[in-house]
């Protein structure tokens, strides 16, 4: 008995072929079976993706609830260590003070040579008007500076020489004694006139009481104006930190 075979377009799917041949139908099932396996997995892979949204969502949650248990005491903490910087930083403020010469002053050397100032950057207690010098506050490094302009005038119109000549001195109340710090000589020659500047700047260990001044030991009468000052560069350490 001869068999019957239809045949459809080739364009249509395994479940509009008909035919009377038992070996087409397991490549539509395996076909159909494909077909499922890939929607299974793309549900999976979509699960996945909301199951690690869910717990980065809870994780990040479970963060902002710690943090705003413990945000009062760190912002109380934050406050009172800036309250203490602040204080600190007030109560530390870097020591500086400059003075200037007194127009008063300028023909007249006053005690022993000693130059007498006035404050242009006030310090509280830190200008002994009397001893005409600076008082240290407290032990450190000290950048000490003096500057002077030089002008001479000579009236005969011949050339003549004159000497400058000035000290930095130190001296405490607790040891009672002086001792020089520092001195530059130099000199102006006036045909007939001349003017010179004359700067002295250095650093310093310095005690607290130490009182520094300036003398001008030839020349004062050369002096135009003068400027004298000093800044805390580095204070010393506490030993018993």
């Amino acid at each position: 008995m001869a068999h019957t075979v239809r045949m459809l377009p080739a364009a249509a799917p395994c479940g509009d072929l008909e035919t009377g041949l038992d070996r087409d139908q397991p490549v539509c099932i395996l076909i159909r079976h494909c077909r499922d396996m890939k929607q299974q997995e793309t549900r999976l892979r979509l699960i996945t993706m909301l199951l690690l949204l869910g717990c980065s969502a809870l994780y990040i949650f479970t963060l902002c609830a710690e943090l705003r248990k413990t945000e009062p005491q760190s912002s109380g903490e934050h406050h009172q260590e800036k309250l203490q910087a602040a204080v600190s930083s007030t109560e530390k403020k870097t020591f500086n003070i400059d003075l200037r010469q007194r127009h008063s002053d300028h023909e007249d050397p006053g005690t022993d040579g000693y130059i007498e100032w006035e404050q242009i950057i006030p310090e509280d207690n830190h200008h002994d008007q009397s001893r005409r010098d600076i008082v240290i506050p407290e032990d450190g490094v000290y950048f000490i500076y003096f500057r002077t302009s030089l002008i001479c005038n000579n009236a005969t119109g011949a050339a003549l020489s004159n000497m400058f000549h000035m000290e930095l001195r130190s001296w405490n109340a607790n040891y009672n004694t002086s001792r020089d710090l520092t001195e530059t000589r130099d000199g102006v020659s006036c045909p007939p006139v001349a003017f010179r500047t004359v700067s002295v700047a250095q650093l310093f260990d310095l005690e607290e009481g130490d009182h520094v001044s300036v003398r001008v030991g030839a020349g004062y009468e050369l002096i135009d104006d003068a400027s004298f000052g000093a800044v805390l560069v580095e204070r010393v350490k506490d030993s018993a930190h």
